[in-house]
């Protein structure tokens, strides 16, 4: 116990002195306020990508549903899972509007470092409309690659949203997608609520036509506000419905709940050969043992599984 709480406790002073170090060292000139960030900016090339040609016709755009004071989350993500992305996926990092001068700041920087911010022109909220302008905004930019905001004239077969607890076995979970068919498709892990069937919040995707339709419908827009997961279903619903086309809905066991019973009752273990994705690691030390855990999978080295009474 006092190990975990020493741990916790000198993560908290390392992380706040580089805060404050490197809020020191980018600071803005005084009296000039830089434009935020927009989703013109792709990300900056991996590690796993330096001797990739990068095709302009990509298979997926990854959005991780951020705020601006979580800078933390996004470096944890940029450091571990992010290194091994492959040449035709892309992830951005996407926030609300900021409220404060102070966060305008902070993301300022991050994405004059990284490139990889969407800032929103909606509130910070999860449930009231972002995901709707996730979905729109990344649509109309990515959709086309002549459009005016696309500079890159790079397109995406699929977008996805996800969370910043959501461990993202890229490999695995690109090799998945590659695999789906690649027009009017819903995948995810599918589960079901007093009767409302969707994909949960933890990582589900669309396919780019699927996406372009429900954005140009209003219907969306006037149900944007809800349980984002379970309203976005209500989206591919109402889009079968007024067109006769079939949706396939393709689900995954392998998106799993770290160290918890499914909605079904059914236990998954954390890691395996087919992992795609683990939702639930909050906790640092949680994210790097999963982190550890792939890595020697990955290489072929057995690992210990919790037994399934122990985890918290």
């Amino acid at each position: 116990m006092r190990g975990n709480l020493f741990w916790k406790v000198a993560t908290a002073l390392s992380t706040l002195l580089w805060l404050l170090t490197f809020l020191y060292q980018q600071r803005p000139t005084a009296g000039v306020v830089a434009e935020l960030p927009s989703v013109q900016t792709l990300p900056a090339t991996t590690n796993a990508e330096v001797t990739t040609i990068r095709p302009k016709q990509r298979t997926l755009l990854i959005g991780i549903m951020s705020v601006a004071f979580n800078w933390h989350r996004r470096n944890l993500i940029r450091s571990t899972y992010l290194q091994e992305k492959p040449a035709d996926v892309d992830l951005l990092f996407i926030i609300g509007k900021p409220k404060w001068e102070n966060q305008s700041s902070i993301i300022r920087h991050e994405q004059q470092l990284y490139g990889d911010l969407l800032v929103l022109g909606c509130e910070e909220h999860m449930n009231r409309g972002k995901t709707y302008e996730f979905f729109r905004n990344t649509s109309t930019t990515f959709g086309d690659p002549h459009h005016k905001t696309n500079k890159e004239g790079v397109t995406y077969r699929y977008l996805m949203k996800s969370d910043e607890d959501s461990y993202i076995v890229l490999r695995n979970f690109s090799q998945w997608v590659r695999d789906l068919p690649k027009n009017w498709t819903y995948a995810g892990i599918h589960l079901t609520y007093y009767g409302q069937h969707y994909m949960q919040g933890r990582g589900y995707l669309m396919s780019m036509d699927l996406t372009q339709y429900i954005m140009a419908h209003p219907y969306a827009l006037k149900h944007s506000w809800g349980p984002e997961d379970m309203i976005t279903a209500t989206w591919v619903e109402n889009a079968s419905n007024l067109t006769g086309r079939n949706v396939t809905w393709a689900s995954s066991r392998h998106i799993q709940q770290y160290g918890k019973h499914e909605y079904d009752a059914k236990w998954t273990p954390p890691v395996g050969n087919e992992t795609l994705l683990i939702h639930g690691c909050k906790q640092p030390e949680r994210w790097f043992k999963i982190h550890r855990d792939v890595q020697k999978i990955r290489k072929g080295v057995p690992i210990v599984q919790p037994d399934r009474n122990s985890i918290e």
